[in-house]
């Protein structure tokens, strides 16, 4: 990762909380992102930030996540990987508000795919994510990445409940070294 892109990569942590609630009850995020509660408290997100559990986010074994931080250390988004099936995981990811607009999604998602091709990371073949077909940002996020379309379907899950058309991106390995 660029060492002057505006922010780093780094563990996860109880600091974070405050900061992780605010991002989770902002109203963009809660749009596009399903099974968050309302209002998301501080006492949620720590629980969040415990560990990946069966009441809370399912069998995610195994499963990283990373904190964005900004040059103050403050917590302006999130990026993981979970749900591995054989050489394959899913990409998810958000960002705070004051995290916006600055291309930091993007180099995180770069730098972490990157990590997750690599024989000291997971040594995936595939990284797949799912959007809406509606988030343009998060469309524009993973095309510049490198991703590719790779299906259409009408069941992503909104933050409402609704569903609405959606869209599967795939990077392969290959397709990450060009």
């Amino acid at each position: 990762m660029p060492e002057d892109c505006g922010f780093s990569l780094r563990p996860l942590h109880p600091d974070d909380a405050a900061r992780f609630a605010e991002a989770l009850n902002d109203d963009h995020v809660r749009y596009w992102m399903h099974g968050v509660p309302d209002p998301y408290t501080e006492a949620d997100a720590l629980r969040d930030l415990s560990g990946p559990d069966d009441t809370a986010v399912g069998d995610l074994d195994p499963y990283w996540a990373w904190a964005m931080a900004d040059a103050q250390d403050r917590l302006v988004g999130k990026v993981a990987l979970s749900d591995r099936e054989d050489a394959t995981m899913s990409l998810s990811y958000w960002l705070h508000p004051e995290g916006r607009g600055r291309g930091w999604m993007t180099t995180a998602v770069t730098a972490v795919t990157t990590w997750a091709f690599t024989s000291s990371g997971p040594g995936l073949s595939t990284v797949r994510a799912n959007v809406a077909r509606d988030n343009r940002a998060s469309r524009s996020v993973l095309e510049r990445a490198g991703f590719v379309v790779a299906e259409t379907h009408a069941e992503y899950r909104m933050g409402d409940g609704s569903y609405a058309p959606g869209m599967r991106y795939l990077l392969h390995l290959a397709e990450s070294a060009s």
